[in-house]
């Protein structure tokens, strides 16, 4: 069955959203607006640790301060869903049906477009401790599933790449050259991806 959708889904989820509330500014990771059915979802990707091995989004301190931030959405008529790094990265197909059947209960959507009507469920990724964090950070786990390889690397090389390389793939992220990259891999799988 073809899907029909109300609104086209590479239309409604946006990568450059400014939200003001409160009289503060916050920027969603990716935003689903369709202002014409009133639908509004604030798609966070949460990241087990910045590029300098810093815990993000633990539950000892990060889900606080995510909840904060959901509930701050939320007062002002958004929906929120959590993604892990690894979830958007590993399960696109799974991300994006999932914020399609929210779309489709809340009124934006139809129906599934045929692309994600294959897709599974995500799969579950608990959120994670400070420890449990810092041993991510040792053992490379970012890097595993966003394609980067850097056992090969002398370990010189490798804290030269944490200090320096890193921090310029994150700026360069919020160049929008990339960011429309990444959405559009978003749309069509990452090339290689392991499932």
């Amino acid at each position: 069955m073809a899907a029909v959708a109300r609104v086209g889904l590479a239309d409604c989820i946006k990568d450059n959203v400014g939200v003001v509330i409160n009289e503060h500014r916050y920027e969603p990771d990716l935003a689903f607006v369709d202002e014409a059915h009133g639908v509004y979802i604030d798609i966070e990707i949460d990241e087990p640790y910045s590029t300098r091995g810093i815990p993000t989004h633990c539950w000892e301190h990060g889900v606080a301060k995510d909840d904060l931030r959901n509930h701050t959405f939320q007062s002002a008529g958004w929906h929120v869903v959590r993604f892990s790094e690894k979830q958007i990265f590993c399960e696109t197909d799974a991300c994006l049906r999932l914020v399609c059947e929210l779309a489709i209960r809340l009124g934006a959507m139809e129906a599934l477009p045929t692309t994600l009507q294959e897709a599974g469920m995500v799969t579950p990724d608990p959120c994670w401790s400070d420890v449990e964090s810092l041993q991510r950070f040792r053992n490379h786990y970012r890097e595993s599933y966003l394609g980067m390889s850097p056992s090969h690397f002398r370990t010189k090389d490798l804290e030269r790449y944490l200090e320096v390389g890193l921090p310029i793939l994150e700026q360069a992220a919020n160049h929008p050259h990339i960011r429309d990259a990444v959405l559009d891999s978003l749309f069509h799988g990452f090339a290689g991806r392991k499932k």
